[in-house]
């Protein structure tokens, strides 16, 4: 027969207390209860194996001390190290998460906010959601990572200048023909970026100004622009002090996260939250942090625009890169952000008229799939070309050769994200942090 559950009851009969002194102690109040009777209750729930009832707990205390977690894909290493992360900062602070999987749909990502409202949960983290998730009925603090939204509080690595960075150190090695693998398949490109139209590589053989495998682009449309900017992108910062590690670049004004200010008429040294925040204008003042911008700008390094993903961020920063060093465009191969993505892109750029003498990879499973393009092709990395990737996941450090990587923060990420869904901040603020370039062999380091 299976076991009576032990209730409250025999907690308070086996310590020689009242029921309510139970609760007082399961609950932490609401009345102090005497260290000793406290050990007392404490030592009969362990003994007796008393497990509060969670549901019953949450109604008197107004919260189920969970978050909901929602992610684009589970099987994505850089998403499970991300769940990895917010699991580990919420069970610190005395939460525990719910995780699931949105692939990408709206309507998944539609039933799966319903359902974890219906659960009760006390916030809600959206990862890399989609541009308009429907949170309409939720009345708990949400929060989105790698997508700025104008309804809630965002945060985002730097993408644009992390791949700026991680171009401008390929170009730094000599290379001027730089492909890009990315999987977004149609960037909505900055008015005010003024990108230089790029080689789009759809097929074997591609030609420069045509692009192969979509719809026909006119060659005086497609053909690779020479830009020369002089003052280019912002340039990060080198740590070589105390505590940094060899090889490793942070970027980002003094390496400490930016925050970017929306709202209107920021005043500085103050947080501004809401819509209409004034591009590029620069906190400073009495309690501001110098260099850190206000969201909505459209120039190179850290500015933002409300429903963009880190896919255009990235492809903006590359072509900031080769503007500010003068060089055109190279070819642009868009696959799934995955490892077989990678592999289609590497073997269409292997097969180009010109091939690129290096790649940018937008992620870390493209990175992989274009290495073994590269080695079936009987070629070197970083000899015959070289890669440079987006993500940093811990898989990069052990392919071969190991990848050199933009990594993003996400331990930061995970801990802003709990701290925000804990202070039941309800305002709109975006804040952005800086990623680091981690330098192994595939850039010929």
């Amino acid at each position: 027969m299976p076991k009576e559950p032990v209730t409250r009851n025999d907690v308070a009969a086996y310590a020689g207390v009242s029921t309510a002194v139970v609760s007082y102690v399961v609950n932490e109040g609401p009345r102090k209860v005497a260290p000793e009777t406290r050990d007392r209750v404490l030592t009969a729930i362990r003994v007796l194996g008393y497990r509060p009832n969670a549901t019953a707990r949450a109604l008197r205390m107004g919260t189920t001390r969970t978050f909901g977690l929602i992610t684009p894909d589970g099987g994505n290493p850089l998403f499970a190290e991300l769940a990895k992360a917010i699991d580990k900062e919420a069970a610190a602070r005395g939460y525990v998460v719910l995780q699931t999987s949105a692939d990408g749909d709206p309507e998944t990502e539609r039933a799966k906010i319903a359902e974890l409202l219906t659960r009760q949960v006390s916030g809600l983290v959206l990862v890399a959601p989609t541009a308009d998730p429907d949170l309409s009925a939720a009345e708990v603090p949400a929060v989105a990572i790698n997508r700025v939204l104008p309804t809630i509080s965002s945060i985002r690595p730097a993408y644009r200048e992390g791949a700026r960075r991680g171009v401008a150190h390929l170009i730094n090695h000599g290379h001027q023909n730089i492909a890009l693998v990315i999987g977004d398949p149609h960037p909505n490109h900055d008015a005010g970026a003024n990108p230089a139209p790029a080689r789009e590589v759809g097929g074997a053989g591609a030609m420069p100004a045509r692009q192969v495998g979509g719809g026909a682009v006119p060659a005086h449309d497609a053909a690779p622009a020479r830009e020369v900017h002089g003052a280019g992108a912002v340039p990060g910062r080198e740590v070589h002090g105390a505590g940094a590690a060899p090889g490793r670049e942070v970027h980002g004004a003094g390496a400490a996260p930016a925050r970017e200010v929306h709202g209107v008429g920021a005043v500085p040294g103050r947080k501004v939250r809401g819509a209409g925040a004034v591009p590029g204008r620069e906190v400073h003042g009495s309690g501001a942090v110098q260099g850190r911008p206000v969201g909505g700008g459209v120039g190179p390094g850290w500015g933002v625009v409300v429903g963009r993903g880190g896919g255009v961020e990235r492809e903006l920063g590359w072509r900031d890169a080769l503007r500010a060093a003068g060089l055109a465009a190279g070819p642009v191969v868009r696959a799934a952000f995955s490892r077989d993505g990678g592999r289609v892109a590497g073997e269409k750029l292997l097969a180009a008229t010109e091939r690129p003498t290096a790649v940018f990879a937008s992620s870390d499973l493209q990175a992989i799939g274009v290495l073994r393009a590269v080695h079936e092709a009987g070629l070197r990395v970083p000899e015959d070309i070289a890669v440079v990737a987006f993500d940093g996941t811990p898989e990069t450090e052990y392919c071969w050769p190991p990848l050199t990587v933009v990594r993003q923060p996400l331990e930061l990420l995970a801990r802003e994200a709990v701290n925000r869904l804990i202070e039941g901040e309800q305002t709109v603020e975006a804040l952005t942090l800086p990623t680091e370039l981690i330098l192994r062999k595939s850039c010929g380091c």
